[in-house]
């Protein structure tokens, strides 16, 4: 039905103020060519052919996008937005409820209430009998009560930590073969430490700051005798630290040192 629509109406705009036979024939000519383009190549078809059928694809177009319409209408209908309507008020029977107990031990405080400061309570807590006070008649406790505290223990620690000294030297020639004065036999391996005070075999730890190595050795003679100096390694402790020369190392007491 379209079709001929179409047809009637492209015959008719195109061949205006015609009489009814040329018209007839005109019409009949749209026809033959509608046919033949529907067969062959839409490339190869007139113009007059192309806009014939450019209207009733266009028309068909639109009957199915306004049948769509209907079909989303009637398919998605709005309803009104809004809450249901409040449930009646129910009244709930007494004799469906029962009584929960549970059984504590004698003495538990599982359940226990304590009651409210009464300096807390609202004015309902009032009555003909209630005692008014005057402020600042009651006493308040300022501080907590003096307990009695155990006697402090009175003891020292000593935090054992590296010391610094920069001028430690060592001696080697001219000492070999001779006793220390703590009564040792003084060797080129032999490994100890000389101080001017300290007790024969007091442990020191030495360590080379320039490479890390540390060793822990006995106080084993006398020494040195130069002002500012406070150690004298012995040739074999100035080998393994690789300090045989005068200047700065750092040293603490040894395990077992008094000092």
């Amino acid at each position: 039905m379209l079709e001929s629509q179409a047809r009637s109406h492209a015959g008719s705009d195109a061949l205006p103020g015609q009489d009814g036979r040329a018209a007839r024939t005109a019409k009949a000519d749209q026809h033959r060519r509608w046919d033949a383009y529907r067969r062959i190549d839409p490339q190869r078809a007139s113009w007059r052919d192309r806009v014939a059928y450019a209207g009733i694809v266009r028309t068909r177009i639109i009957v199915a996008i306004a049948a769509l319409m209907a079909a989303s209408a009637l398919v998605a209908v709005p309803e009104p937005a809004g809450s249901s309507a409040p449930s009646p008020a129910r009244t709930v029977d007494a004799a469906s409820l029962a009584t929960v107990s549970i059984a504590l031990p004698a003495g538990s405080s599982a359940t226990t209430i304590l009651d409210l400061d009464s300096t807390s309570r609202s004015a309902g807590w009032l009555g003909p009998g209630s005692v008014f006070l005057e402020p600042g008649t009651v006493g308040v406790q300022v501080g907590r009560p003096l307990v009695r505290q155990p006697a402090p223990v009175v003891r020292s620690l000593l935090k054992n930590y590296w010391r610094f000294d920069g001028n430690i030297s060592w001696y080697g020639p001219g000492f070999y073969g001779r006793r220390t004065a703590c009564g040792l036999a003084y060797t080129r391996t032999i490994i100890g430490v000389a101080h001017k005070s300290l007790p024969c075999g007091t442990p020191v730890t030495f360590r080379n700051p320039a490479n890390g190595r540390q060793i822990t050795v006995p106080v084993i003679d006398r020494g040195p005798y130069v002002t500012g100096r406070q150690w004298d390694m012995s040739g074999g402790l100035c080998l393994y630290l690789n300090h045989c020369y005068t200047g700065s190392i750092e040293w603490r007491w040894g395990k077992g040192s008094s000092g």
